[in-house]
C-alpha cells in the first residue's frame, strides 16, 4: 500500500536527495495523518459519547492531537525544502528535525497528561459500557493506527527522516494505548473490578519514555553530531 501511494502521488519518488522529492513525502505523509487520525476522531468521540465511555473520549482527543502533529510535519517539510539564501546559507533543512522535536515533545505531554488522567480513574473508576460497536471501533482503530506505523516508518526511512520516524513511534504508542482501552474494558466487565487507571498508569510509563528518547534523537541534530565514519571516509 505505502509503494503503492508513493509512486501514485510523489513525482520522481526514488530521488529523495532532491528537497521538492522530500518535501512531497512529506507531504502526502501529512495529509494521509490528517484524514486518518480525524476519521479516528470522529467514530471515538461518537462512541465515547453515546456509551459514556471517557477512556474512549479521551482517546479520540488523542488522535485529534496526532492531526495537529501531522500539520506540524506538513509544515517542517515545506519550510526545509527552502532553498538557501544569504541569510540562512545552509539552507532551511534543520527546520524537519525542529518539527520532529515538537512531535517528540507532543508525545511526551500526551504521556504526562494520559498518566494524570489514568490517577484520577484510580482514585474515582467509572463504568465502561462495552457493546459490539465499541469493540468493532477500537479493534479498527488499532488496525489503521499499525498501518500508519509501517507507513510512517517506512517512509521515514526512504528519506532518512527523524520526524517521519518520530510520528511512526507515535503511532505504534497509540496502538498500544487504544489496545489497553479495550482489553482492560474487557477485563472489567468480566471480574466487575475497574483496571482502566493501572493500565494505563503503565502505558503512560511507556509513552513518557518514548517520548524522552525522541526528544534526545530530534535534538542531537541540532546541537550539532560528529560526522559518521561513512562521510568522513569519503572526504579523505
Amino acid at each position: 500500500m505505502t509503494n503503492l501511494i508513493t509512486r501514485l502521488l510523489i513525482r520522481n519518488y526514488q530521488n529523495v536527495e532532491d528537497p521538492k522529492v522530500r518535501s512531497a513525502y512529506g507531504k502526502v505523509a501529512g495529509l494521509t495523518g490528517i484524514v486518518t487520525n480525524l476519521l479516528l476522531t470522529v467514530a471515538k468521540l461518537a462512541v465515547g459519547l453515546l456509551s459514556g465511555s471517557i477512556a474512549i473520549v479521551a482517546d479520540g482527543v488523542n488522535n485529534l492531537t496526532d492531526s495537529a502533529s501531522s500539520v506540524v510535519t506538513m509544515v517542517g517539510f515545506k519550510l526545509a525544502s527552502k532553498p538557501a539564501d544569504e541569510k540562512h546559507p545552509y539552507g532551511y533543512a534543520r527546520i524537519e528535525y525542529i518539527s520532529g522535536l515538537i512531535v517528540s515533545i507532543i508525545i511526551l505531554v500526551l504521556g504526562v497528561e494520559l498518566g494524570r488522567s489514568s490517577f484520577d480513574k484510580i482514585i474515582h473508576p467509572e463504568e465502561v459500557s462495552i457493546n459490539a460497536v465499541v469493540l468493532c471501533i477500537l479493534a479498527g482503530s488499532i488496525l489503521l493506527k499499525l498501518w500508519q506505523y509501517f507507513f510512517y516508518r517506512k517512509m521515514g526511512r526512504a528519506i532518512h527522516s527523524t520526524t517521519l520516524k518520530a510520528t511512526a513511534t507515535d503511532s505504534l504508542n497509540d496502538v498500544i494505548t487504544t489496545s489497553v482501552v479495550l482489553v482492560g474494558s474487557i477485563i472489567s466487565y468480566f471480574i466487575g473490578f475497574n483496571l482502566d487507571g493501572y493500565l494505563g498508569m503503565a502505558v503512560a510509563a511507556f509513552i513518557v519514555f518514548s517520548g524522552v528518547q525522541l526528544v534526545k534523537e530530534t535534538s542531537s541534530p541540532l546541537l550539532g553530531l560528529a560526522p559518521s565514519k561513512e562521510i568522513v571516509a569519503k572526504m579523505c
